[in-house]
């Protein structure tokens, strides 16, 4: 059964909040513009599913590092640093689940 475009859409920026990642850190990790998510946010159709669904699969990662308390960062990092950071959480968790 598929997700309503909407729900994952409200989904993605509830995540982005509560782990309090950047909508520019998110953007280099989802490879969405900010300018798409922000239309998203604002009600434009989805034409993309296939972003969309990528964004939402790192939503669902990035609320699983949050879940376990990795999230959201308690260090200050740049930029680069933070989205390598970020990156790299994701990763370990990916290879722990196999």
């Amino acid at each position: 059964m598929s997700v309503d475009p909407r729900k994952k859409v409200n989904f993605i920026f509830e995540v982005i909040d509560k782990c309090e990642v950047k909508l520019t850190d998110y953007e280099v990790l989802s490879r969405v513009s900010r300018q798409t998510l922000h239309k998203w946010k604002n009600g434009s159709p989805v034409r993309d599913m296939l972003r969309l669904d990528y964004a939402y699969t790192l939503a669902g990662r990035l609320n699983h590092l949050h879940a376990v308390g990795t999230l959201p960062l308690k260090e200050k990092l740049t930029a680069k640093a933070r989205v390598k950071y970020i990156h790299e959480l994701i990763t370990r968790q990916q290879s722990t689940a196999h």
